[in-house]
């Protein structure tokens, strides 16, 4: 069902989830719900910006986070840097840290 499957938005840099997906989507039922993550599937940190998966139904909401929990998700991050870095890719293979 078109209502239940989980939107990609697109979050802007240092705002915080919850807040700006009450004040874009409060129309959504699940976004309201603190309990139910506001629907957020798949977050971002304050400081970054880019694609964030949110439901916009409790169905939608649990069917979505039963496909990361059955880890039937494929995520990829690409890192943007700035300065020479040699031409040639390359596979980042180690946990990314959390600073504490």
């Amino acid at each position: 069902d078109e209502v239940d499957t989980p939107k990609v938005v697109k979050k802007s840099r240092g705002k915080h989830v919850q807040d700006w997906l009450m004040q874009n989507f409060n129309t959504w039922p699940v976004v309201n719900d603190e309990a139910a993550q506001h629907g957020i599937v798949h977050r971002l940190d304050v400081n970054t910006s880019g694609a964030l998966l949110c439901s916009k139904t409790y169905l939608g909401y649990l069917l979505a986070q039963l496909q990361f929990v059955a880890r039937r998700v494929q995520k990829y991050y690409v890192c943007v840097c700035a300065g020479h870095f040699p031409p040639q890719r390359r596979l980042l293979l180690d946990p990314l840290l959390e600073s504490t």
